[in-house]
């Protein structure tokens, strides 16, 4: 009787680490396969932060580039309004020279 239940016993212990060794391999399994897709969305989100980053500056220069340019000479109003003030400064240039060559 007593070398039954010892048969039993080493039966069961058997089979239980039998169950306890598949069950361990199925975690590492699942456990390295959870882990290389967080690494494929981890990278992949280094990726996406770095394009965005990128676009972002090259954004902001372009923006810089337009924000820096003069108003181009096929502008008319710019243009008049350059005239006109070139005009200007020219006539009280010479009205204060001749006003200070008559005073003089």
């Amino acid at each position: 009787m007593q070398k039954a239940c010892d048969d039993s016993v080493k039966e069961l212990r058997r089979e239980i680490n039998g169950h306890y060794q598949d069950l361990g391999r199925e975690i590492d399994v699942h456990y390295k396969g959870l882990r290389r897709e967080m690494e494929g969305h981890y990278n992949g989100l280094k990726l996406l932060v770095i394009v965005d980053t990128i676009f972002i500056v090259f954004v902001m220069f372009m923006v810089c580039i337009i924000l820096r340019q003069e108003p181009t000479s096929g502008d008319a109003s710019f243009q008049d309004e350059k005239n006109h003030l070139k005009i200007q400064i020219a006539q009280g240039r010479r009205f204060k020279i001749k006003r200070l060559a008559i005073g003089g």
